[in-house]
C-alpha cells in the first residue's frame, strides 16, 4: 500500500532542504530561457546583418563556424569595409610564417606602442600573422624586419618568418580576406591541434595585436 507524505509531517531540516532544491530549479530554469533567448536575439541579428554582405562575402562568411558574437562583430567589420574601401588600389593579402621551431612573441598594442604580452612556441610553417598591405615587402618591410617590441629587445627578421603573398586583388576583397582569415585563426589546424593538446588558445594569430 503506497503511503502518502504530506508536507506537514517533514521535519524543519527537510524542508528547508527542499525549497532550497526549488529555488535553484527555478533559478536553473530562468538562467536557461535567458541564455536561449539572448542566443535566438543574437543569431535573428547576425541573419538580418549578412543581407548586407555582397553575395561573395555572404558565402564565405556563412562557411565559417565561429560562436555568435565574435560572428556578428566580424560581419560589422566586413560591412564597414566594403562600404569604405571601394575605390582603393590593387592590395594583396599575406602571412608572416615561422621558419624556424622556436618560441614567437604574442604582441599587444598599447597607447605607447607594440608590447609582447606573452610567448607561444611555432612549429615551422606555423602563422605569425596574417597582414595586408598595398605596397611590395620591402616597402612594408624594409629591410625585413617584421617585428621590433618598443623596447627594443624583441626582434623579427628573414631568419624567423617568411612572407608569404597568399591573395592579391582590389583593395576591399584583400582586406576583407585579411579579415577573414583572423577571425577564423582558431579554426586552423595548427590552432586545433595545440588545443587538443592542451595548450594555450590563441583567438587570433599572435602577431596580430588587435582584429585588423
Amino acid at each position: 500500500m503506497a503511503t502518502t507524505i504530506s508536507y506537514k509531517t517533514l521535519s524543519l531540516s527537510t524542508k528547508s532542504l527542499l525549497i532550497t532544491l526549488l529555488l535553484a530549479l527555478f533559478a536553473y530554469c530562468l538562467h536557461s530561457l535567458y541564455v536561449y533567448f539572448q542566443a535566438k536575439t543574437i543569431s535573428d541579428s547576425v541573419a538580418e546583418m549578412v543581407t548586407q554582405l555582397s553575395p561573395p562575402v555572404r558565402e564565405r562568411v556563412g562557411q565559417l563556424d565561429l560562436p555568435q558574437e565574435q560572428l556578428k562583430k566580424l560581419i560589422a567589420e566586413l560591412i564597414a569595409i566594403e562600404t569604405a574601401s571601394r575605390t582603393l588600389p590593387d592590395c594583396e593579402q599575406y602571412a608572416l610564417i615561422a621558419t624556424q621551431p622556436k618560441l614567437y612573441p604574442i604582441v599587444q598594442s598599447t597607447a605607447l606602442g607594440d608590447d609582447v604580452c606573452g610567448w607561444i612556441f611555432l612549429n615551422v610553417g606555423e602563422t605569425w600573422r596574417f597582414g595586408q598591405t598595398c605596397c611590395c615587402e620591402d616597402v612594408r618591410y624594409p629591410g625585413k624586419v617584421y617585428f621590433i617590441s618598443r623596447d627594443g629587445k624583441v626582434r623579427l627578421n628573414e631568419n624567423d618568418l617568411l612572407y608569404k603573398s597568399q591573395f592579391v586583388g582590389k583593395a576591399m576583397d584583400v582586406l576583407i580576406e585579411e579579415k577573414i582569415r583572423i577571425y577564423s585563426y582558431p579554426l586552423l589546424p595548427e590552432s586545433i591541434k595545440r588545443v587538443s593538446k592542451g595548450q594555450k588558445f590563441l583567438p587570433k594569430p599572435p602577431g596580430n595585436k588587435i582584429y585588423r
